[in-house]
């Protein structure tokens, strides 16, 4: 492919935590790209094993990757503010993030550049499809999950923010996959360190919230979902913690809720229901861990956020038997983890 006339430089961010040998495929995937980068910016969360050592011989022992990548090391803080250490750090017109367990294919920034020079006056942002491997049923990429699979090469999503608000299934946008311009993502504040679960949603919503979306309709972007990789560890160990996910989510929404002032009524209206949702599911956790009166406040703020007929039910349930409810949910998780859903 022809290289695209842009003249635009290119930073790529790494964050990475005790993954020495796996951030080293990850940098040699950038390196490989047929548009190359002009930099590399390694942030070290703190890692406790050989990644300073791995990073230092390989830049010894490759003259191309000694030019390129910069590292910086910090205290184990998460993912959020690695992050936000190297978009503070990049020199370049545009940014694009990777994970140090995942690679890119090597024409993943040429399709890029040419989706965002075909879209320039519209879009300041391109995703393309996700290809995941590492475990036996992860065969379909992100598109296909969808069913978006069948758009044209590229195109351009007008309303960013809709897109970020379907949670149906698979998120539509992953952000190893991104590639946005460099003041965008510092004008929106880049990822919120108080998040360590949900900020690549939250960092996209509020991106989408200033820009336009366009896409390449490539899988090139190949994401690891192996279980032994050891991606909950850190300050990520607590993402086994279903209260923490409910309050980070619960943080995300109430969040999101705020900034939609003055947004379409839709907008509003589909974040009410996520936060319907999310109410629900603690009334289930209290449920479970026998904190009744708490389940039916939940439930009751739940009933404050959107109206359904099934959340009338719950909560007349929840406050004349709790405890079959319980029993309920309990059955319900049980048929669900058997399915493995």
């Amino acid at each position: 492919m022809k290289e695209p006339d842009v003249g635009s430089k290119i930073s790529v961010v790494i964050p990475t935590y005790n993954r020495a040998k796996l951030v080293m495929n990850a940098i040699d995937s950038v390196l490989a790209q047929t548009s190359p980068v002009e930099e590399i910016i390694v942030v070290d969360d703190g890692s406790t094993d050989d990644t300073p050592f791995m990073l230092e011989r390989a830049r010894e022992a490759n003259p191309r990757m000694s030019q390129v990548v910069r590292y910086f090391r910090q205290e184990n803080r998460g993912q959020s503010v690695a992050r936000n250490k190297g978009l503070q750090e990049a020199n370049g017109e545009w940014v694009a993030f990777l994970d140090s367990d995942d690679i890119w294919l090597p024409e993943k920034l040429e399709y890029q550049l040419r989706a965002l020079q075909e879209f320039e006056n519209e879009a300041g942002a391109c995703f393309t499809d996700v290809q995941f491997m590492g475990t036996s049923h992860d065969r379909s990429t992100v598109f296909e999950l969808r069913g978006e699979d069948g758009r044209g090469l590229t195109g351009l999503i007008p309303d960013s923010v809709g897109l970020m608000l379907d949670r149906a299934g698979t998120p539509p946008v992953w952000v190893p996959t991104l590639v946005t311009k460099t003041d965008l993502a510092r004008g929106v504040g880049g990822f919120d360190p108080k998040l360590r679960f949900g900020e690549d949603e939250d960092f996209l919503f509020r991106l989408a919230c200033k820009t336009s979306f366009c896409f390449v309709n490539r899988p090139l972007v190949v994401v690891d979902r192996s279980p032994a990789q050891g991606r909950h560890a850190g300050t990520n160990a607590q993402w086994d913690r279903v209260e923490f996910r409910l309050e980070q989510n619960q943080y995300r929404y109430e969040k999101q809720l705020r900034l939609s002032e003055g947004m379409p009524r839709w907008v509003r209206r589909s974040i009410l229901k996520d936060l319907r949702s999310l109410h629900s599911a603690w009334a289930n956790w209290f449920l479970q861990n026998g904190h009744f009166g708490k389940s039916k406040e939940a439930i009751s703020v739940a009933m404050k956020c959107w109206f359904s007929t099934g959340i009338l039910v719950k909560y007349f349930l929840v406050r004349i038997s709790p405890r079959l409810v319980r029993w309920l949910v309990s059955l319900k998780s049980s048929i669900r983890k058997a399915c493995g859903v």
